[in-house]
């Protein structure tokens, strides 16, 4: 089972309404003009403004969705073109405009990326049966990722933790050991703004352990009282991790107090060269680093204050001491090759300081001008 965009009512909904993947289809009986791919990408653009917009689901959810909507759009050009090559070319500029939808999630932009692979090594079959089974495949990588975890702390003896911002593979990791009774005490910082740390210390406790929720500002001092330092990774790239901001201060103090410091994450946010110019880092809104602590209104400021907020930095390689994916501990000096190893599908990518020609033809077909 897929899902359909078009059954979707409420992003609260959306991992919930599964209906076959040929939902789109069946209103035409099966004969797809122009008309029925028309209404495809446009219930394609509307799942997108879905996942833009959605901030409750992990990516894992959002990513599912995303491949069961390429899934189906594909569907729906095949049926009307008959040439490979016009349907490679519609399928690139769907999938580009998913990794578009959520920049800075590495795993969409391979959901992009392998949808074309898929495409290429055996049609649209392919890609169906890719979508249909990205779920399934992804748990399978997590738990391998957490076996490894718990074969290589049962030999290193860590049993205090420190975790930074909230990583739901990073929690699956905690709870896998805490269940082993590897793991005795978890500190996590509150990883502000807007505070996602305190997300994975919920998930963490009542688990039998000792769970402690710290301030960003007292990382130095948390630090002292813990065997090791484990965040998740937003991204593997070429040049470091990237993750929430402060992970590089975490490793530094990691590498002054002689604590070990490892990133954890599957193999499908490693971004070759040409995925990276895909990916960007975010940043957040003024508001939200002003908080309502300091009884200060933005609006109350005067002068020319400058307030950056950003969510993500990118730690170097060498600052970790190694780096968990589903294929065990890695070496840090390992990952630039594995993230160039990353097959990327010919033409994904943005070509530096160029837009790509598709965007007239998508305008085209769904009858109106989409979010760019």
């Amino acid at each position: 089972m897929l899902y359909a965009p078009n059954t979707w009512m409420s992003a609260q909904q959306l991992d919930l309404r599964p209906v076959p993947w040929c939902r789109m289809m069946s209103d035409v009986g099966g004969q797809a003009g122009g008309g029925a791919v028309s209404e495809a990408l446009g219930e394609f653009e509307a799942l997108l403004g879905l996942i833009r917009g959605e901030r409750t689901l992990g990516s894992a959810r959002l990513c599912a969705q995303a491949a069961a909507g390429l899934s189906q759009a594909a569907v729906a050009l095949a049926a009307e073109l008959n040439d490979l090559d016009a349907l490679r070319d519609e399928l690139q500029e769907a999938c580009r405009r998913a990794a578009q939808a959520r920049p800075a999630m590495a795993e969409m932009i391979r959901v992009g990326n392998d949808a074309l692979l898929a495409l290429g090594d055996g049609g649209v079959a392919a890609v169906q049966q890719w979508a249909e089974g990205y779920l399934a495949r992804r748990q399978a990588m997590r738990d391998a990722l957490c076996d490894a975890f718990l074969r290589e702390l049962a030999s290193q003896g860590h049993r205090s933790i420190l975790t930074h911002s909230n990583s739901s593979t990073v929690a699956a990791m905690l709870t896998r050991a805490i269940e082993a009774g590897l793991v005795t005490r978890v500190w996590c910082t509150l990883s502000h703004p807007p505070g996602e740390g305190l997300m994975t210390a919920r998930q963490l406790v009542g688990s039998g352990v000792q769970v402690r929720l710290v301030s960003d500002a007292a990382m130095a001092r948390a630090v002292l009282d813990v065997d090791a330092i484990l965040t998740g990774a937003d991204a593997l790239q070429t040049l470091g991790v990237v993750n929430k901001v402060g992970t590089g201060l975490l490793a530094l103090l990691g590498l002054q107090h002689s604590r070990p410091i490892y990133s954890a994450s599957t193999s499908l946010k490693l971004l070759s060269p040409g995925l990276q110019r895909l990916y960007s880092m975010k940043d957040g809104l003024a508001a939200e680093l002003i908080g309502a602590s300091a009884n200060v209104e933005l609006s109350d400021i005067g002068g020319d204050l400058e307030i950056h907020n950003p969510y993500y930095e990118r730690t170097e390689y060498d600052m970790f001491t190694g780096i968990y994916t589903e294929r065990g501990l890695h070496d840090p000096g390992d990952l630039p090759e594995m993230a160039r190893a990353v097959v990327t599908a010919d033409g994904f990518g943005w070509e530096r300081g160029g837009r790509h020609a598709l965007l007239p033809l998508w305008h085209q077909r769904l009858g109106r001008r989409v979010h760019v």
